[in-house]
C-alpha cells in the first residue's frame, strides 16, 4: 500500500522524476523475525540461511513514478537464528570494469563464501565490489543487512 500512494505522489507531481524502491518490514517473534518484502525496480534483497544458502527474497516489481498501474507484491519470509537479509542498490551488482559487470551471481557467490555476521558480509561484498572497480566506483553503492543471532 505505501509503494502504490508513493507511486500516486510521483505521478502527480510535475516532474519527470520516477524512482526505484526496495522495502523491507521486520516485525520480531518469539524464536526469529516475520519479514514482508516489496520491491518497485529495485534489486531483490537476498536472503542467506543459516546453512550458508543465498538466494533472491520477493518478487520483482516495476519502476515507480513511470506507470499509473505499477506493480508491486508483498512476499513474506521468515528469517530463523543465523539467517540474514541483505538489500543492496544496483551499483553493487553493475559494477564495471571495462565491458565486464560484477554481475548477480558473483554477488550470491561472495555472500555465499562471506563470513556469517551481518558486518562482515557486507563489509566483504564492498571490499570486493571495490577491488573490481580498481577502487573507483561509478554507481552509487549502498548495502544494509541484518542477521539474526544463533
Amino acid at each position: 500500500a505505501a509503494l502504490t500512494v508513493l507511486n500516486e505522489v510521483l505521478l502527480r507531481h510535475e516532474t519527470d522524476r520516477f524512482c526505484t524502491v526496495g522495502l523491507v518490514r521486520l516485525r520480531q517473534e518469539t524464536d526469529g523475525w516475520h519479514v514482508v518484502v516489496a520491491c518497485g525496480g529495485h534489486p531483490l534483497p537476498l536472503l542467506r540461511r543459516a546453512d550458508g544458502s543465498v538466494s533472491s527474497a520477493g518478487a520483482r516489481g516495476t519502476l515507480l513514478g513511470v506507470m499509473a498501474d505499477a506493480r508491486t507484491t508483498d512476499t513474506e519470509l521468515r528469517l530463523g537464528p543465523g539467517d540474514s537479509l541483505m538489500v543492496l542498490t544496483d551499483g553493487v551488482s553493475e559494477a564495471r570494469r571495462d565491458d565486464e559487470f560484477f554481475g548477480d551471481d558473483r554477488v550470491l557467490s561472495v555472500l555465499a563464501s562471506a563470513p556469517a555476521s551481518a558486518a562482515a558480509s557486507v563489509d566483504e561484498l564492498l571490499r570486493q565490489v571495490l577491488d573490481f572497480q580498481d577502487g573507483s566506483p561509478r554507481d552509487d553503492i549502498a548495502i544494509v543487512a541484518v542477521r539474526v543471532p544463533d
